[in-house]
């Protein structure tokens, strides 16, 4: 990690980096048109360059963006391939040393006395290998426990918590919801029996500050965030005041209008585009993540760093669009759990229909009445959507027995949409299909 006591320090670094990484890319068969006459003299002659799109990294795939010899690569990841073609990620031994700084940026601070659990797959997507190599270099014990499979259930990641005496552990902000359900449903109470968890580090999926808060008190411990991608590295980390400060000394962010492109000034919501500064094998040039963000001045947070502070609302193809008003995912799930506090609810869904939104939530707590006709009204005029509560028992929304199948990992799903081919789910446990018919005995 590269610590920069001035913005000037910063800007001089950076004007470095990327005229290396200009230069770097030009080596690749993608990059060397495209970047043929472009010459950088300051860092704000980043717009000059052409936007590189996630269907470029497809198209490309697996070698077009390569600028190095076969010979200099170590390692190569695929994202998950949840919202398509899975893009390749092509490492050398210092592109990886570089991903496992960016996550040790994180306020989390791993240490010798740790012991820590990973949730993640160790396949062939990157976030369990980085954050392994992390923790290790710190010189915590890892265990490598990988997602949910016949070797890894669930209720066998729980006893692991318990008779290891499990520090930290990382997962998807989906599954440690899933392991509170699970400890419950073997006799824990997960904020007493589990006295040495200090952290969760969470990725992969897109993390609200309510579902950051609803996880916190579900474990008792301090959520972290780790905010990447497969292609790019991880991007932004959750500082110890609790904030996700973007990663200045590996990469250059952007935020432009996703209509035209053009950059957005700090403070304002658009999309996120990134260049990356320490890539060797795969430099990307203002690529397009996707995600729909907002950065900050680091004056925001007392943590005293000067990275920008990054406020992430999900991808723009999960933007909910009703006429000319378009809704971000977070924003209406931010709402929804603002709604769903009292009612103890850790499950929710929403069901787009045709006129308006409707959303299930499992209500586990059913003396509480919350004033609808209130709330509704607040929410109406917050999102200018027309939207519905429906209450539902505990167990309606995913099945708790569930949890004691052994299941494929999967990325969670929250929404589904009347305009949708072929059948229409309205539960989570159906949307996330695949799932094993083998159940654990409960003795064992």
């Amino acid at each position: 990690m590269k610590e920069f006591t001035s913005k000037k320090k910063l800007e001089k670094f950076q004007l470095e980096k990327l005229k290396w990484t200009v230069k770097q890319a030009k080596k690749s068969a993608y990059y060397s048109k495209r970047l043929k006459t472009i010459k950088i003299s300051q860092v704000s002659d980043i717009v000059k360059l052409p936007i590189t799109t996630k269907d470029d990294l497809r198209s490309n795939s697996p070698f077009g963006l390569l600028s190095v010899s076969h010979n200099k690569l170590s390692e190569y990841h695929e994202s998950f391939g949840t919202t398509g073609i899975p893009v390749s990620s092509l490492l050398t031994k210092s592109d990886f040393d570089n991903y496992v700084d960016q996550i040790n940026q994180c306020g989390v601070e791993f240490n010798e006395k740790d012991v820590m659990l990973v949730r993640f797959p160790y396949a062939i997507s990157v976030p369990a290998h980085i954050i392994h190599a992390a923790a290790k270099e710190k010189r915590a014990c890892v265990i490598p426990a990988s997602s949910r499979t016949f070797v890894s259930p669930h209720t066998r990641i729980i006893k692991l918590m318990q008779k290891l005496k499990v520090t930290i552990f990382a997962s998807l902000p989906f599954e440690a919801v899933l392991l509170y359900e699970t400890a419950r449903l073997l006799g824990y109470q997960p904020k007493k029996d589990f006295k040495t968890l200090r952290a969760i580090c969470v990725a992969g999926e897109l993390l609200t500050q309510g579902k950051k808060e609803l996880i916190e008190r579900l474990w008792n411990c301090k959520v972290y965030n780790l905010y990447g991608t497969t292609e790019t590295g991880n991007l932004a980390a959750t500082c110890k005041k609790g904030n996700l400060h973007s990663s200045l000394d590996h990469f250059l962010f952007e935020v432009v209008n996703p209509k035209t492109l053009e950059p957005l000034p700090l403070g304002k919501t658009g999309i996120l585009v990134v260049t990356t500064l320490t890539r060797e094998a795969m430099p990307l040039i203002r690529y397009n993540v996707g995600d729909v963000v907002k950065l900050l001045p680091s004056s925001v947070c007392s943590c005293r760093s000067i990275n920008p502070v990054l406020e992430h609302f999900g991808r723009i193809d999960e933007v909910i669009c009703y006429g000319k008003r378009m809704l971000p995912l977070g924003i209406l799930e931010e709402s929804i759990l603002n709604f769903s506090k009292e009612l103890n609810s850790n499950f929710w869904f929403i069901i787009l229909l045709e006129d308006g939104i409707l959303v299930k939530i499992e209500a586990e707590n059913p003396k509480v009445r919350i004033d609808s006709k209130g709330v509704l009204f607040e929410l109406q005029r917050e999102i200018g959507i027309p939207i519905n509560f429906e209450l539902v028992p505990k167990g309606a929304l995913f099945e708790r027995e569930r949890l004691l199948e052994v299941n494929p990992v999967i990325k969670p799903k929250y929404i589904t949409d009347w305009r949708s081919d072929g059948s229409r789910p309205e539960t989570l446990d159906r949307l996330m299909i695949g799932y094993h018919t083998f159940i654990e005995p409960k003795d064992r």
